[in-house]
C-alpha cells in the first residue's frame, strides 16, 4: 500500500530476506516487484556484488567498486545517498 507514495524503494539483500522469508532470493525479480508495487525505482543492494536497479522500462545490474574496504557501517546509507544525489542532478537512472 506504501509503495505508490514512494519515488525509490531500496532494499538490502538481507531486507530482502527478511521481507521474503522462504523464499529463492532473485535480486532481479524483488526490484521489479517494487515497480510492479508502485515505486518508480526498485532497488536491491547486494555488497560486494553491486546493485540491482529496475525500473519500468529496464533492469540494470550495477557492479560494486572493487576497493577494500576497511568498514562498511552505513554502506547502504551511502549508497542512497550518491544514487539520490546523482538521480537529482541527471534525472536518470
Amino acid at each position: 500500500k506504501m509503495l505508490p507514495h514512494f519515488h525509490t524503494a531500496k532494499l538490502s539483500r538481507e531486507d530482502c530476506h527478511y521481507l521474503f522469508p522462504n523464499t529463492f532470493f532473485v535480486a532481479e525479480k524483488i526490484a521489479k516487484l517494487l515497480v510492479e508495487w508502485g515505486a518508480r525505482i526498485g532497488i536491491v543492494t547486494l555488497a560486494e556484488k553491486g546493485a540491482v536497479i529496475a525500473t519500468s522500462k529496464d533492469v540494470f545490474t550495477i557492479p560494486a567498486f572493487t576497493d577494500r574496504s576497511i568498514d562498511c557501517t552505513g554502506a547502504g546509507d551511502a549508497f542512497a545517498a550518491g544514487f539520490l544525489f546523482s538521480y537529482h542532478r541527471e534525472r536518470d537512472v
